[in-house]
């Protein structure tokens, strides 16, 4: 947050845009990545999210979970690719984690 907040002092002290800050700017929208796919995934004990950096892709992954309620406290979550270009690491999830069973809680 620091250095969001720095980065705005910088803006508000410049006469114009720099062409620079727009990749400054797409890193700091992509931050927010893992904290949104935990909310998303209901803060289930999931192995990874998309874009937390375990991948060849980090932050640039494409990836999304798509959690299935099966029953009470019971979700089937996939780990879906939604790139072509997608890293080793993320074709393997998709492969591997087909699906990812939570039951009343704990990760099988």
């Amino acid at each position: 947050m620091q250095f969001l907040k720095q980065f705005k002092i910088e803006i508000q002290g410049a006469p114009e845009w720099q062409v620079g800050w727009n990749a400054r700017a797409a890193m700091y929208a992509k931050s927010i990545q893992v904290p949104y796919w935990r909310g998303v995934t209901k803060l289930l004990p999931l192995p990874a999210m998309p874009g937390d950096g375990s991948t060849a892709c980090l932050t640039n992954c494409g990836c999304a979970w798509d959690v299935q309620e099966v029953g009470a406290d019971s979700y089937d979550a996939y780990w879906r690719r939604g790139k072509n270009d997608s890293c080793q690491g993320c074709i393997q999830r998709e492969q591997e984690w087909a699906p990812l069973q939570v039951r009343n809680g704990e990760l099988r």
